[in-house]
């Protein structure tokens, strides 16, 4: 067998990874993420009359602020989508719910939801946001989006990611690249099932950081390691033997 790794610990052969990437999280961005209680959501709703219902809320929210803000609901007002009624998000212990309303003739489902303003975000810099689902989940759509304002634009929404869920979806997980240091998550729910509903257990948004970490070998036979350099280093004598 010929020899991939040799006593110097330089690697012999092609495709050998000589770093791997170790990830880690930050600090928490967000108030409430996981201790909802009866008061974590406000008892009136945002109502929007546009297609462009994300940043209409956000603007009638008054955000950004630039600064870490609470929950904030919203909820379409039957103008461009149909009404959700009185049925707005809630909260309660260990849970936030989002209901859906379709209508029965254009099977055109309502959009509502909730958002808050995070803190301290580095722009460029990546995060993860967790979301966790309970089992009381019904089947429709969760999107998640950020908005944000860097001025001189306007409000700006970003790219909308659709998840699918049901009661056998337990977690979303996405990583996003922050735009400004006071991006908006933006959650929203939909359904192709009048009253189905979507239940938050936690919600998560962290820093993500990779690092590069150089692999070590260890010997069966000596018990030994050694780390996998990247190139020759010319002060380091051949094993007997290899070819110079």
């Amino acid at each position: 067998m010929i020899k991939q790794i040799n006593d110097n610990g330089i690697p012999l052969v092609n495709g050998l990874d000589v770093f791997i990437p170790v990830i880690t999280f930050g600090d928490e961005r967000l108030s409430f993420n996981d201790s909802f209680s009866s008061d974590t959501l406000p008892r009136t709703s945002l109502s929007t009359n546009t297609s462009a219902y994300a940043t209409e809320a956000v603007s009638g929210a008054g955000l950004p602020a630039f600064k870490n803000s609470n929950w904030f609901t919203y909820g379409t007002s039957g103008v461009a989508y149909p009404s959700i009624e009185t049925r707005i998000p809630t909260s309660d212990n260990n849970k936030i719910t989002i209901s859906a309303v379709v209508d029965a003739e254009t099977f055109t489902s309502s959009h509502s939801g909730i958002f808050q303003e995070m803190k301290h975000l580095i722009p460029e810099n990546e995060y993860r946001v967790t979301i966790n689902l309970t089992n009381q989940t019904t089947l429709g759509t969760i999107s998640v989006s950020r908005i944000y304002n860097v001025p001189p634009l306007l409000l700006t929404q970003s790219n909308v990611t659709e998840f699918a869920v049901a009661p056998t979806a337990s977690q979303i997980v996405m990583d996003f690249k922050a735009y400004s240091p006071s991006d908006i998550i933006f959650i929203d729910y939909s359904s192709t099932v009048s009253l189905n509903n979507a239940v938050i257990s936690s919600i998560y948004i962290k820093e993500k950081n990779q690092y590069n970490t150089p692999v070590i070998v260890t010997s069966p036979l000596t018990g030994s390691s050694i780390v996998l350099a990247r190139q020759y280093n010319s002060s380091i004598p051949l094993d007997e033997g290899q070819p110079a």
